[in-house]
């Protein structure tokens, strides 16, 4: 047989089981991992749309500055272009509306005073002609001689430059031509058939070389003396080629 008081204590044994397992079983249940993550996941989503929306605010704001100040822009541009217009208007010899007449009719400094009669000639409506009334008339300009004494600008290019050319070109030039008419003759020049009995032909020489030679750097000193004013450069031009030309000259009357 069984003894009370073991089936006693087995009893309350059992009940103290029993109560611990509804203890465990009713206590908070464990959060799911899914859950937290769908909230985390959630709120930033909330945060991303605020900074979106803040940003889109600041945005709206530059826009509006900008409209704003494209219509400060344009109304600037539009009273410049009625200034234009009434600028326009006053060049091309015209009246806006509203200034120097009254009903119709022009007052003031608007009235044209007829000047001489009817000897006047008549005043032109056409914008621009007015303009040309009033000019002088313009001097002829000199041709010819006239210009060379009318045009004095200076010219120190030519005044300087004909000279050191004439100098080197025209005697370089006579020395090659010499080289190339008196280097294959052999007989005496012409100017020797009147002193060949006193044999004076060499003396006849260097009379005729000095001669060319002086006259040539008398003439080319003669660009010197000239001005130096613009209009000078035909008749230096001149005197330089009367210079050369007259050096070739003696070259010319030895090789006869």
């Amino acid at each position: 047989m069984t003894d009370p008081e073991t089936s006693s204590a087995v009893a309350q044994a059992a009940v103290a089981t029993t109560d611990t397992d509804g203890i465990e079983s009713s206590a908070s249940p464990v959060v799911d991992p899914e859950t937290d993550s769908l909230v985390v996941q959630a709120a930033a989503a909330a945060t991303v749309a605020a900074t979106a929306a803040a940003v889109a605010a600041d945005a709206a704001a530059v826009a509006a500055d900008a409209a704003a100040g494209a219509a400060v822009a344009a109304a600037e541009a539009a009273e410049a272009a009625a200034v234009a217009a009434e600028l326009a208007v006053m060049a091309t010899g015209g009246l806006p509306a509203g200034i120097g007449a009254v009903d119709g009719t022009a007052i003031g400094d608007d009235v044209r005073e007829d000047v001489g009669g009817d000897d006047a000639p008549p005043y032109s409506d056409v914008p621009g002609d007015e303009a040309d009334e009033a000019l002088p008339e313009a001097e002829p300009e000199a041709r010819g001689i006239a210009a060379w004494g009318s045009d004095r600008r200076r010219d120190l290019l030519a005044y300087i430059g004909v000279p050191l050319g004439t100098l080197f070109a025209a005697p370089a030039l006579v020395l090659f031509w010499g080289i190339v008419i008196l280097g294959s003759s052999t007989s005496s020049p012409a100017i020797c058939d009147g002193v060949r009995v006193v044999n004076g032909c060499e003396e006849a020489t260097w009379l005729v070389i000095r001669v060319h030679v002086l006259g040539f750097l008398g003439l080319w000193a003669l660009l010197w003396v000239l001005p130096w004013w613009r209009g000078l450069r035909t008749p230096r031009a001149l005197l330089a080629l009367t210079s050369g030309v007259f050096l070739f000259a003696g070259l010319l009357r030895l090789a006869a």
